[in-house]
């Protein structure tokens, strides 16, 4: 016992050497340097497609591209006026502005408040996601709305929908 008692504080100094790497390892570097790794091998990846595709052209996909503007002159309000109204959802506000120009590629953004019931604002959704030729959903919000001249609570949901389209 008394042997131990005289070689306690070297015993602790190995312990904290051996121990304060494996913890710092396991609770602060090893997901760091997964990460770094995993990094390090999409770089690779990357610089290994673009060294291959370098002289090719990249093709936009047809059902994501479409001519017909839908969304900056509010064809879209058209669109869905019949899921609208069946529904009992009303159009609170729509917002429509072009996000992103690049050559003849415009991506077009419209922001579509709409309120409701909460059954009937997801079949407006629904029917907005499934159509052909509105756009595409990137984005859905619901929030309560107190409208104090009324005196009561409206669920409301925002839409913001992008369109991909190519000018002639």
């Amino acid at each position: 016992m008394r042997a131990w008692n005289e070689h306690r504080g070297l015993l602790k100094l190995v312990g904290m050497i051996v121990m304060v790497p494996l913890v710092a390892w396991f609770f602060g570097f090893r997901q760091t340097v997964g990460i770094w790794r995993e990094c390090k091998a999409r770089q690779a990846t990357i610089d290994r497609l673009s060294a291959s595709e370098s002289g090719s052209t990249t093709r936009l996909p047809e059902s994501e591209v479409t001519g017909k503007q839908v969304l900056n002159n509010g064809v879209i309000l058209q669109r869905i006026e019949e899921s609208v109204e069946n529904n009992g959802v009303k159009i609170v506000k729509y917002t429509p502005y072009l996000t992103r120009e690049e050559g003849r590629l415009r991506v077009h953004t419209g922001e579509l408040v709409l309120s409701g019931s909460f059954v009937s604002l997801l079949r407006v959704m629904h029917h907005v996601e499934s159509a052909e030729g509105l756009g595409r959903v990137v984005s859905t919000g619901f929030r309560l709305f107190h409208d104090r001249a009324k005196k009561e609570r409206q669920l409301r949901m925002t839409l913001v929908i992008q369109q991909l389209t190519i000018e002639n």
